[in-house]
């Protein structure tokens, strides 16, 4: 599609706009009314990203033969600690999920975990699990069926960024399995919490 290439640089010049003025950059700001400029400036960055992100992923990513967008995701963990990272929803800032997005055409469902893990999450690292594939069926208020295809994969970080893509839209924390399946609201998520190797009953 002609569309995409242009979708493509509008998101080099937001990733790139957003990296030169980085969150901590707000506590440089002589007063208030800059420190909330500066804060508006950076969070319009982000949503704008968000939605070239999202516009590239549907008409670039994978999906099956009947038309289901196909997803892929990953459980963070740290062996070390023996916590798994957490980021809130976008779009429901007090919900805790699993980082996860569309999975690209030119990349394969490990890489495209990784890479929503990054961009989400703010850490890298290796897949260590593939840990399953779910339907996630539509919500009660929208028509009978199948939203998207999610796989999950375990995901073993070594580098934690400061500031990352959606750092402005997003919290993190680290937390131990049990607070994990206790946060995640989504049962796909939990089931993928529950095949990961810090189940102490695996």
């Amino acid at each position: 599609m002609k569309f995409v290439p242009a979708l493509i640089m509008a998101a080099l010049f937001v990733a790139g706009s957003a990296t030169a003025s980085p969150v901590g950059a707000i506590a440089t700001t002589p007063n208030a009314a800059g420190d909330h400029l500066h804060h508006h400036r950076l969070e319009r960055r982000g949503k704008i990203w968000e939605g070239v992100k999202k516009a590239v992923s549907f008409s670039m990513g994978h999906k099956r033969a009947d038309g289901v967008r196909q997803v892929s995701g990953a459980v963070p963990v740290d062996k070390l600690s023996k916590k798994i990272l957490l980021v809130t929803s976008r779009k429901h800032p007090g919900r805790w999920i699993l980082p996860k997005g569309g999975w690209e055409k030119h990349e394969t469902r490990e890489e495209a975990a990784v890479r929503e893990t990054r961009e989400e999450a703010g850490v890298s690292g290796s897949v260590t699990r593939h840990l399953g594939v779910w339907d996630q069926v539509n919500k009660p208020h929208k028509p009978p069926g199948i939203n998207c295809e999610m796989a999950f994969f375990e995901l073993e970080v070594d580098d934690v960024q400061t500031h990352w893509m959606e750092s402005n839209l997003r919290q993190r924390q680290w937390v131990t399995y049990e607070e994990a399946l206790f946060r995640l609201q989504d049962e796909i998520m939990r089931e993928a919490v529950r095949r990961c190797s810090l189940n102490p009953d695996a």
